[in-house]
């Protein structure tokens, strides 16, 4: 990676390669690779710590990786997720859940090839949610009542095994890379950074889906 020294008195990250004056463009090529087999067209199932001091690039490597994938895998989905954006540890999972739904439903082509996937994924957020709800794909989280979730578990017509093997079976046939790229890690507390870890390595453990997380506390990983 470049030397992170030569940008850190830079005040904003750069968003496209007409504005990179440091050339890595062949770095975010081989990042972009680890996250996309680009034999397959299929995402690797890999996590990545992009780590380094604050200031040094990291936000302005994921924009860039985000214009190599838009640019050169047309079919592939990218999830943008700043969970210092997010008001508490306990909604990171669901926000995020919210906003790839949301993502899914930016374009009429993902809206229609996703539309089982977005379906399955909203159910299974309402399953996650102990006092919260995912109402409708891309919809914001609404509080339900105590008598109301009592109702709805004891209704419930499948379970969150289930529901994951759907999911699977989603991802394994669609085919579309699934890439989400998580920055401003160092913004949130520990609680938030376990809840991240959650959400990564438990919630969305699904094949066909790579992470970047921008950070300067986490390390390369693998599922």
């Amino acid at each position: 990676m470049p030397d992170c020294s030569i940008e850190h008195a830079l005040e904003r990250p750069i968003r496209s390669f007409s504005e990179d004056k440091l050339q890595r463009e062949s770095f975010v090529e081989r990042l972009s690779s680890a996250l996309i087999d680009p034999s397959k067209d299929r995402a690797t199932g890999v996590v990545i710590g992009l780590t380094g001091p604050w200031g040094c690039g990291k936000s302005s490597i994921l924009n860039l990786v985000h214009e190599h994938i838009f640019e050169n895998f047309p079919d592939a989905l990218v999830v943008r997720f700043d969970p210092w954006l997010v008001s508490s540890g306990n909604a990171i999972i669901h926000e995020f859940l919210s906003e790839l739904l949301g993502t899914i439903n930016q374009t009429e082509k993902m809206k229609k090839k996703l539309s089982r996937f977005a379906s399955h994924i909203a159910e299974y957020g309402k399953y996650l949610a102990p006092f919260a709800d995912l109402v409708t794909p891309g919809a914001s989280l609404l509080a339900r009542s105590g008598s109301k979730l009592v109702s709805s578990e004891l209704n419930r017509p499948e379970s969150l095994h289930s529901l994951r093997r759907k999911i699977v079976k989603d991802l394994e046939e669609i085919g579309t890379p699934i890439i989400v790229l998580i920055d401003e890690l160092d913004r949130v507390d520990d609680n938030e950074i376990r809840a991240i870890a959650q959400l990564v390595r438990a919630v969305m453990d699904f094949p066909n889906m790579s992470y970047l997380l921008g950070s300067g506390l986490i390390t390369s990983s693998r599922l």
